[in-house]
């Protein structure tokens, strides 16, 4: 039980690894381990929830940063923060009528939207 509990807390301040450690992109990887440790990701999580009406612009700025590291974020805060982010688009986006989407529609938000989804 004691070495679950310090893996745990050893591992809990983890949201980011590098895959190739030819080339460990280390600023990024300590950027994004220091906005995890700073609760920006359980903000972003919470921003999400609290959404009752957003543009798709919106969501794709919050969520494009984080696509384009994806493959640095560890499978937990995938799991834990992004994946949550991305249920309640998905749900929001079918929820809303042709003529709403002809309204959101944009070509940048189309294109950065679209893949993360």
């Amino acid at each position: 039980k004691q070495w679950y509990q310090r893996r745990v807390a050893i591992t809990a301040g983890i949201f980011a690894r590098p895959t190739d450690f030819r080339v460990p992109k280390g600023w990024l990887v300590d950027l994004i381990n220091n906005f995890g440790s700073d609760e920006g990701f359980q903000n972003l999580l919470d921003q999400f929830k609290a959404f009752t009406n957003p543009s798709l612009e919106l969501v794709s700025t919050y969520l494009k940063p984080f696509g384009l590291c994806i493959d640095l974020l560890t499978s937990s805060c995938v799991q834990n923060y992004l994946v949550p982010c991305t249920l309640i688009v998905t749900n929001y986006v079918s929820n809303l009528s042709n003529e709403q989407l002809k309204k959101e529609k944009s070509t940048d938000c189309d294109s950065a939207l679209i893949p993360l989804l």
